[in-house]
């Protein structure tokens, strides 16, 4: 970590960052839970949505990487991976605890996903594959919460691995390339 950066201000942007991609998230799985019908618009309607929150998270990452930038013009690559990776554990736990307070509050949801898919397969189903099902609903909170909890930090650890790049390139020499631009007019 460069010397002007303390851990406590990035864990302060990345606990901001976190709370903005974990909104995304959350309003995202409010919105589809609320659209219920199997229709055709709904589901168009659910994966534009689903495009719209994976490039809104992306946006909202870039946007606080290079805003930390801007504020510590001295931070290097590491830095800006290490605030990505913050924001990506702390978006992470928050989402997944969200994830897992739906499914505490509304355990209608699993019973009636269950139900669902047993009417629609249950020919195909054997007595091990039927108990297992009707022993979900009582552990799906746990489930969506490390299930959520994993997926979103990896899928946030690679998005700020390859965005890091971008919003900063490390310099040898110790000069930024606005300072050689502004020499190179003099």
């Amino acid at each position: 970590m460069s010397k002007n950066i303390s851990s406590k201000d990035l864990w302060r942007w990345a606990s901001v960052g976190a709370l903005a991609l974990a909104a995304i998230s959350s309003a995202y799985l409010f919105i589809t839970y609320a659209l219920t019908s199997g229709s055709t618009v709904v589901t168009i309607l659910k994966s534009i949505l689903e495009v719209a929150k994976i490039v809104g998270c992306i946006l909202v990452m870039r946007w606080f990487m290079r805003r930390f930038k801007e504020d510590w013009p001295d931070a290097q690559k590491s830095d800006i991976r290490g605030l990505g990776t913050a924001m990506a554990l702390l978006s992470a736990v928050l989402f997944a605890g969200v994830s897992m307070a739906v499914f505490l509050a509304n355990p209608d949801l699993v019973s009636q996903a269950i139900d669902a898919a047993m009417s629609a397969y249950s020919s195909q189903l054997d007595h091990n594959s039927r108990t297992l099902l009707e022993s979900l609903p009582g552990k799906m909170p746990a489930i969506a919460f490390f299930s959520n909890l994993i997926y979103c930090f990896l899928y946030g650890w690679i998005l700020s691995a390859i965005l890091a790049p971008g919003v900063c390139t490390d310099n040898p020499f110790g000069t930024d390339k606005d300072d050689d631009e502004e020499e190179d007019e003099d």
